[in-house]
């Protein structure tokens, strides 16, 4: 029986470009992923070894789940395309993609200041700077420091 042929879209580069409905397709897809707390810990665990990557044995231990129930949920993040896989011998090797998680996080904050237009805002939001103080100097200030 032959291998059906994957989608032109490859996990390394997430439908970002192109459609907006494709691209939002996407989103729902990896957020529907994370939306359970064994997939959202399996990919937090990937990210703090990203690069690098970790076996699916060394997955199972660290988030303490069956292989069985493992493969069920890498699976799911592989098809949402926020996790890469390898096998070498009889091994298979986990990793974050790093693009598709930016990708992620970059529609979220697309909006953020959309309507202010104020990039210390943004900044102040990613930073994990006090808003209300940033939003206070701009508005005594009248700039916005763009």
């Amino acid at each position: 029986m032959a291998k059906a042929q994957k989608n032109e879209t490859t996990a390394d580069s997430p439908p970002s470009s192109g459609s907006d409905n494709l691209a939002e397709d996407w989103v729902v897809r990896a957020f529907s992923a994370l939306a359970q707390e064994t997939r959202l810990a399996i990919l937090r665990l990937l990210l703090r070894h990203a690069p690098g990557e970790l076996s699916a044995g060394d997955v199972a231990q660290a988030v303490q789940i069956p292989p069985s129930t493992l493969s069920f949920h890498l699976s799911r993040l592989e098809r949402a395309e926020l996790v890469q896989s390898c096998r070498r011998h009889r091994n298979i090797y986990y990793q974050v993609n790093l693009i598709a998680t930016r990708d992620l996080a970059g529609f979220l904050l697309e909006e953020c200041c959309r309507e202010t237009k104020s990039k210390a805002q943004l900044a102040a939001f990613l930073s994990g700077v006090d808003q209300e103080q940033v939003w206070k100097k701009c508005a005594s200030t009248n700039t916005d420091l763009n």
